[in-house]
């Protein structure tokens, strides 16, 4: 009987009636054991009519099996799966184990949102997870990353209080569930007690159970008045927990030997089917009898082949309170009832074989490891990290313990548990008599001490192995001296980088494909970084053109934006163009949201700002609901800089959150972005003295860092532009002349028409000097640079009086600045030329801003003939999701078809590119 929530009970209510007009949204209940959650879902079942109800609930034996969770909510409309798109349809029947295809995690959390979008196209939705701290990893991030898309679907996860973080729960609205109201418990007791209890004895139960009612109705059916009043009149109040306990061990006294033993093989089992468990208490000796004793006393229930708890307390207690030698022997008979299991049933024997196993078994630990292979596969990291690490201590041959340790380690460092790998490395080390298998743990403890520890000793660490293993193996010492030369990096140490780098390169005659790719790769990246493209562009096509023949993808992504640093943007597109469109078909999001920052500052640099946009926004999206942490500071950094450029609002929060994560990870680098986005904020809001102090801060950090290849960053135009604004036209001219010598040095087309705009902007003659600027820019592919030295040119001619002429470079300005959608730039443009006293007709830019970032990410992947499938695959959505909002970008378009939409994207690019 639920009482006392009334008030939980209407916002539930509101909640079922959003979902029904399809405004689903996510409630979080927490609360302690025996509070009422449990009850809560209970009751939402009932009053949840005309939707489709999905229910699971946690169960701690099964939080180390990768997506079991998830199987069990989504049990029944696993039959809408063929409405997925392939991949994600493909991806989640190999994460339930329902087919050996690959499995790729996000493309999983995608496939639980499509089919909750599925479901609910035939009715609304409601899905009810309980005890989901006991979900296993998998099933929650699948779960979380749904949680935050869902539609005409509510969804209602039940926590205890301290675990229930591990949900983001900031995120959604929560419902933390106290204790019930003294008359609450007394209509609750009154309900189920045997007999009366005096209001004085209720005012007891209450005070010594918190209200917790679970507690409540324990005391008070367990004990009469005078053992109650002899319990609890007493001292201080027992905690509702060791009340439920203390309750729920009497129950277990009441009951026989076979009963308790049938609990505990059902508390070992409880993952299994009921017919599973029945069998093991038949190889047991325990008569059938045994569980219908332990039902009869509301110790289980049996429902569709299943035998659950009544609460999870007493399941704990039932475990704990067996001796070790009965677990053991529980476990082994379930190992036994699952001989000819495979598939998940196959890992869960392995689980029981593991739990009933104490002296070392090779053949246990094989099963194990095989397991944890297959958890692995279907990036069930943290049970795989488990199930290795259990199979190494009952391996008995000490080489075979260090690799199953190692390979421990290295799932629990993609589980998110680094500083347990490294632990497990430790312990591998010693065990290692394969010399590769010691030079591998050396390898991977210098990885994660560039993220747990120092990079610059990380650095430091890769440089000695290097030293160590290139006589036997130049391969890894190559790929050693790489990794230092990027960690330096990181570290802010080109000229370390450097040498590193000079070292892996002067390997190359005897290092293979991929790793010489990367030699030359990361060689190729610290030149140019350091002003010397003339030697790096060259390593950088190469490994190009590697990639290209190959037809390889992974690593695309870091040359691609190291091209653009030299301004190979066509080559730069060829790269990224076939590992976005992969990454988005299979959904590797990892990949994907890298490949989406860099496309977007291709994007920004070449003139297309509103697929810029796009591209940045969809990026920061990604990474932060799948926690790419680190990615997520570099998407936010380069969001930031396409919002300053085109006015947004949100530069400086963007620019906040990038910096507080690069603090917490010793990023360097995003400084100098943010900075960067910053500076140019300012210097368009007309503070030219506060961006040239956020970009003189800017240069410190370029220069310590040795980052002086002019087109790495282009932030030197707006350093230089605020000076002169700001009148320190002698500092403006020293900075400019070094930029000139770097640019000339380079042959950077960027670098050498920004200098010669700046010239012009100081020069008393300015006219050979914008001419210069001008005659450089056709050369360079930088459409908004050539506008801006257009406004600098007439902004120059009308203050001279030459209002003609400098009519035509304003209306040159104004309308480059429109074909790439730069609004506040356009505005610019426009009131110089209305000081010059043209009248003007305002013209809107060529396509209407008012659609959102994914409407147009939508719009832009059908115009290319993407269907809605292929569209929700790649932007993660579900069919659902994107048909409503290409129903409204059709409206706000003013189209009636993807021809129609065709057309009209085609028309903006094409307005683009002239």
């Amino acid at each position: 009987m639920l009482v006392g929530r009334e008030a939980e009970l209407d916002r539930i209510d509101a909640m079922l009636a959003g979902a029904r007009a399809g405004d689903g949204g996510v409630l979080v209940l927490t609360g302690e054991p025996g509070v009422g959650k449990s009850a809560l879902l209970d009751a939402v079942a009932a009053r949840a009519r005309g939707m489709r109800f999905l229910r699971a609930d946690g169960a701690e034996h099964e939080a180390e099996l990768p997506f079991s969770g998830i199987h069990e909510l989504l049990h029944p409309v696993l039959g809408l799966i063929d409405e997925l798109p392939a991949p994600q349809a493909g991806a989640l029947r190999g994460a339930l184990a329902m087919s050996d295809e690959p499995v790729e995690r996000f493309a999983v959390s995608a496939a639980v949102l499509g089919l909750l979008g599925a479901a609910a196209a035939e009715a609304p939705v409601v899905a009810c997870v309980d005890d989901a701290q006991w979900f296993d990893a998998a099933s929650l991030e699948a779960l979380g990353f749904a949680a935050r898309r869902i539609r005409r679907v509510a969804l209602i996860v039940a926590f205890r209080d301290e675990v229930a973080a591990s949900f983001r729960l900031s995120r959604f609205e929560r419902l933390a569930l106290g204790g019930l109201e003294e008359t609450a418990i007394a209509t609750l007791v009154a309900g189920s007690a045997e007999r009366p209890l005096s209001s004085n004895l209720v005012a007891r139960v209450a005070s010594a159970t918190h209200g917790n009612p679970l507690a409540a109705l324990e005391v008070a059916a367990a004990v009469s008045d005078d053992r109650l009043a002899g319990r609890i009149g007493l001292g201080e109040p027992l905690p509702p927990g060791r009340l439920i306990s203390h309750a729920f061990e009497r129950r277990l006294d009441e009951l026989s030997g076979p009963a308790r033993g049938a609990l505990v093989l059902a508390a070992a089992g409880e993952s299994e089917h009921a017919h599973v468990i029945h069998d093991a208490a038949g190889r047991l000796g325990l008569p059938p009898g045994a569980f219908a004793e332990a039902e009869r006393a509301g110790a289980i229930a049996a429902a569709e082949d299943r035998l659950r708890f009544r609460h999870p307390v007493l399941r704990s207690l039932v475990y704990d309170r067996a001796g070790a030698e009965q677990r053991r022997g529980a476990h082994a008979a379930l190992a036994a009832s699952l001989e000819a299991a495979n598939g998940t049933a196959a890992e869960r024997r392995a689980w029981h074989l593991a739990a009933a196993t104490v002296a070392p078994d090779e053949d246990v630990a094989e099963a194990l490891a095989a397991a944890a292979g297959r958890f692995a596969q279907r990036t069930g990291y943290l049970a795989a990290a488990y199930a290795y690490e259990r199979a190494a201590e009952l391996t008995p041959a000490p080489a075979q313990r260090a690799e199953r340790l190692v390979a421990a380690a290295e799932a629990s460092r993609l589980a998110g548990r680094p500083a347990h790998a490294r632990e497990l490395l430790a312990d591998a080390a010693p065990l290692a008599q394969d010399v590769s298998l010691h030079d591998e743990i050396a390898l991977k403890d210098a990885m994660l001490e560039a993220w747990l520890g120092s990079v610059a000793v990380a650095a430091e660490r890769y440089a000695a192995i290097a030293d160590e293993v290139t006589e036997r193996d130049p391969d890894r010492g190559a790929y050693a001296l790489s990794l230092a030369a990027g960690t330096a990096i990181a570290a802010g140490d080109t000229g370390a980088a450097l040498a590193s780098a000079r070292r892996a390169a002067a390997l190359l005659p005897g290092v293979s494909g991929s790793t010489a790719c990367t030699v030359r790769e990361t060689l190729g990246t610290v030149l140019v970084l350091r002003g010397q493209p003339g030697e790096g562009a060259p390593l950088l096509r190469e490994a190009a053109a590697w990639f290209e023949r190959e037809g390889e993808l992974p690593g695309r992504d870091y040359v691609a934006q190291a091209l653009l640093w030299v301004e190979d943007y066509e080559l730069a597109r060829r790269l990224l163009d076939p590992l976005l469109d992969h990454a988005g078909k299979v959904g590797d999001i990892r990949a994907l949201t890298s490949a989406l920052e860099v496309h977007a500052q291709l994007a920004f640099r070449t003139g297309d700002w509103r697929e810029a946009h796009v591209a940045a926004a969809e990026s920061v999206r990604l990474a932060d609901d799948t926690e790419l942490t680190v990615q997520l500071a570099y998407s936010l950094a380069v969001l930031a800089i396409v919002e300053a450029a085109r006015g947004g609002p949100d530069v400086a929060t963007h620019a906040a959150v990038a910096e507080e994560i690069a603090a917490r990870n010793r990023l360097t680098v995003i400084g100098e972005y943010t900075g960067a986005a910053r500076g140019l904020d300012a210097l368009m809001g007309g503070r030219p003295d506060e961006a040239l102090a956020l970009l003189a801060d800017v240069d410190a950090r370029v220069e310590r860092t040795g980052r002086r290849q002019p087109g790495v960053l282009q932030w030197e135009a707006d350093l230089l532009e605020a000076m002169v604004r700001a009148e320190q036209h002698d500092a403006a001219r020293g900075r400019l002349a070094e930029l000139e010598r770097r640019a000339a040095e380079t042959s950077h087309a960027w670098g050498g028409a920004v200098a010669a705009r700046i010239a012009g902007l100081l020069a008393d003659d300015h006219r050979p000097a914008f001419a210069e600027a001008l005659r450089r820019h056709e050369t360079a592919t930088a459409p908004f640079e050539a506008a801006r030295t257009r406004l600098c040119f007439g902004q120059r001619l009308r203050r001279d009086g030459a209002r003609i002429e400098a009519r035509e470079q304003l209306r040159a300005a104004a309308d480059g600045f429109r074909a790439i959608g730069a609004a506040p730039w356009v505005e610019a443009a426009e009131r110089e030329l209305g000081a010059t006293g043209e009248r003007l007709r305002r013209r809107a830019l060529d396509t209407p801003e008012e659609l959102t970032t994914q409407e147009r990410a939508i719009a832009r992947l059908v115009a290319a003939g993407a269907s809605n499938k292929d569209v929700a695959a790649e932007l993660y959505l579900s069919p659902k999701t994107v048909e409503a909002h290409l129903t409204r970008v059709y409206r706000k378009l003013g189209v009636n078809s993807r021809n129609q939409l065709a057309r009209r994207l085609g028309e903006e690019r094409s307005a683009t590119a002239n």
